[in-house]
């Protein structure tokens, strides 16, 4: 039986992989191993996009390390994919990023006490408008951030200096699983001769060629029926290689191609 606290945060649509993973171990550190281990394995069933799920339940499984370790664990990535992070940006630089993602909130905190930050901009990320808390978490860090809707956010990477986003995947061939909408800003960059960034930790990397890609009801969308119209709401999208200039990691930095 999952806690139903822990069941509404598998249910999220709004929350980053690493996001639900950190909250599922908060709310779970007094449960038994077995538990916790199968309430991961739920998470991927929901959730099978997000590599980071499996990659716990996994870990979890075949390791001794104990929930409080591995939240630990979790929580010390981010410095080190900032430091890595550091080594490609220039000082002052403007960024643009899409969708939600914790990991980038600790990394561009991060980068902004160090000097790296001028600006991000951000769009609101449709159906679920998490591109809205992305903004404002970053704004209470002092950051200062610029909010547009979707569809204009790529012609904004003309003005920035780069493009970075998280991810929920990497395959084993370098390509990245992210919100949908992610390929469009990695196709403008290419157009544009900006680079195309994506930060992750380790348990985003997957050993499957391929996934499952997630899909959201069909009413975020179009709630009337039409027996002409269809409704696809893919929640994620493969980015291939070629359009990745770099992926930043806790271990190190990785040119895709």
């Amino acid at each position: 039986m999952i806690p139903e606290e822990i069941n509404r945060i598998i249910q999220s649509t709004t929350l980053g992989s690493k996001e639900i993973a950190i909250a599922i171990l908060e709310k779970g550190l007094e449960l038994n191993r077995e538990t916790l281990i199968n309430i991961f394995k739920r998470a991927v069933e929901r959730h099978p996009s997000m590599n980071i799920l499996r990659s716990i339940a996994d870990e979890l499984e075949r390791t001794s390390i104990t929930p409080k370790e591995l939240l630990d664990k979790l929580r010390r990535l981010d410095l080190d994919i900032a430091r890595n992070m550091a080594k490609i940006l220039d000082k002052d630089s403007s960024i643009v990023s899409y969708s939600r993602s914790s990991t980038l909130i600790n990394v561009f905190r991060y980068l902004h006490k160090w000097g790296y930050l001028k600006e991000i901009i951000l769009s609101e990320a449709r159906p679920n408008y998490e591109g809205v808390s992305y903004a404002e978490a970053l704004a209470d860090e002092g950051i200062e951030v610029t909010l547009v809707i979707d569809i204009y956010l790529p012609t904004l990477i003309e003005m920035a200096d780069y493009v970075i986003v998280g991810c929920d995947t990497i395959l084993p061939d370098n390509t990245v699983i992210n919100k949908v909408g992610t390929k469009t800003l990695a196709i403008a960059a290419k157009y544009y001769g900006k680079d195309f960034i994506v930060a992750c930790d380790q348990y985003k990397f997957s050993d499957k060629p391929t996934i499952d890609i997630e899909e959201g009801p069909s009413k975020e969308i179009y709630s009337r029926k039409h027996r002409k119209i269809s409704v696809k709401n893919p929640y994620f999208e493969p980015i291939p290689p070629k359009l990745v200039s770099y992926i930043v990691t806790n271990i190190g930095i990785i040119r895709p191609i």
